[in-house]
């Protein structure tokens, strides 16, 4: 030390005003969330050592730095391997002339729970309204029963291979979710198939759905119609009261019942 010149002595541990744990996104942390740990500190500090751990478990991410003003940012990225729980961590730091903080593991605010579980459907029913196949004006269901509270799922249709022209819909019955599309006149013959992609509240993503757990479904829109339309009384010459009258049909498929009406002279009969 020259003369006149001072040396500062400084003895002082820093301590953290603040400790601030968040998770990007809303809900638990899951795979590819950024956890964040804000730390305030009392006076000027070198960069901190955080690591951090989930259901007990070291966490796969690599630890990056930043700082905002005098906050210090330790940032790690959820990966799908972390474990299920409740995040803890250790904060180490020094300030500028070497002084150790004590280690904090306790936040002041905030709090993160990792939740990697990615949902299940449990039963993926598929109907249509009416009996026999489907076709114009018909609603077709994809009732599906996840295995977690999931957000509204996403559904598509196709019948004979050609998406489906109608807007699928989107209801809840109880934990169930309904996929619900209607059936358009120009919706192609055949079976139906769909795909269903759902997440949890937390956004962990489904493995899609292709397959029904029960039910099916085929697209029939192909129209009958008559190769022969037989008129016929009993009797000889014209009919008059009490001969019976017929009309014979031959249709190109199985039909229903169908329904004649008829007319003599312009009047019902």
């Amino acid at each position: 030390v020259t003369s006149g010149s001072g040396v500062t002595h400084d003895d002082a541990v820093p301590t953290l005003s603040a400790v601030v744990e968040a998770v990007s996104g809303s809900g638990n942390g899951n795979n590819g969330d950024s956890l964040t740990l804000t730390i305030t500190p009392s006076e000027a500090i070198q960069t901190p050592v955080c690591t951090f751990d989930s259901g007990g478990a070291d966490m796969a991410g690599t630890v990056t730095y930043s700082t905002s003003s005098a906050d210090h940012i330790c940032t790690i990225a959820v990966a799908d391997g972390d474990t299920n729980g409740a995040v803890t961590f250790t904060v180490n730091f020094e300030d500028s002339a070497g002084n150790a903080g004590t280690e904090v593991t306790t936040a002041t605010s905030g709090a993160v729970t990792i939740d990697n579980t990615h949902p299940t459907a449990s039963a993926a029913v598929l109907a249509v309204a009416g009996t026999g196949n489907g076709n114009n004006g018909d609603s077709m269901t994809l009732t599906i029963t996840p295995s977690e509270t999931i957000g509204t799922p996403t559904c598509t249709f196709a019948s004979g291979g050609a998406a489906m022209a109608g807007t699928v819909t989107y209801s809840t019955s109880s934990a169930d979710h309904i996929c619900t599309i209607a059936v358009a006149d120009g919706d192609t013959n055949g079976a139906v198939t769909f795909t269903l992609d759902f997440s949890d509240s937390a956004g962990n993503a489904a493995t899609q759905v292709t397959s029904a757990s029960a039910g099916s479904v085929t697209i029939d829109n192909t129209h009958p119609t008559l190769s022969a339309a037989v008129l016929a009384v009993a009797g000889t010459g014209n009919g008059n009261n009490g001969d019976a009258l017929t009309l014979t049909i031959t249709p190109s498929e199985t039909i229903g019942t169908p329904t004649c009406t008829f007319a003599s002279g312009g009047a019902a009969m």
